[in-house]
Parts: C-alpha cells; structure tokens; sequence
C-alpha cells in the first residue's frame, strides 16, 4: 500500500512535501536530518513544487546542495516509472 508507493505519493503533492521538510528545519534537529531537509526540498521543487520561504542561511545551502538533489531526482523518476509500470501489471 501506501508505504511501499510513499515516493508516489509524495511526488503527487511536492507542495506538501517540500512544506513538510521546511517544517522540519525549524526544530533543533542533528545537522545530517537539516542536510537531508534541504536536499528534499530542492527534490520536491524538481518535481513542482512552489518556493518556500527559508532564511538566508538556508537559502545558500540549498543552492549548495542543488547538485546531489538533481541526481535523487533523477533516481525518482526511474523509480516512478518502476511503480507505474508495476501497478498498470496488476490492472491486467
């Protein structure tokens, strides 16, 4: 179900994820869940979303961070296709 489809689902509304993760970098959390906050943002905004306000701080580390969340994005769209070739499989 959901779980196994969450990159799906995720991608369905990256206006939501991507608030999500934003939401997550307000709270004093270890620098490697901020890094991975950041690269998901830049991952949804790849996939659609809208801009979210951040500080400047955050700002910079997010164009930092560009590069690795072009090649997870890319990674997601393969694994989209997996999931929507898999699924159209169990409509037949």
């Amino acid at each position: 179900g959901i779980s196994k489809n969450i990159l799906y689902h995720k991608t369905k509304s990256p206006n939501y994820s991507a608030e999500y993760e934003k939401l997550l970098l307000e709270f004093n959390l270890p620098l490697i869940i901020k890094t991975r906050c950041l690269i998901n943002i830049n991952r949804f905004y790849f996939h659609g979303a809208k801009k979210v306000k951040l500080s400047n701080k955050n700002q910079i580390l997010l164009k930092f961070f560009f590069f690795i969340s072009l090649i997870i994005f890319i990674i997601d769209v393969f694994k989209l296709k997996k999931i929507k070739i898999r699924n159209k499989k169990k409509l037949i």
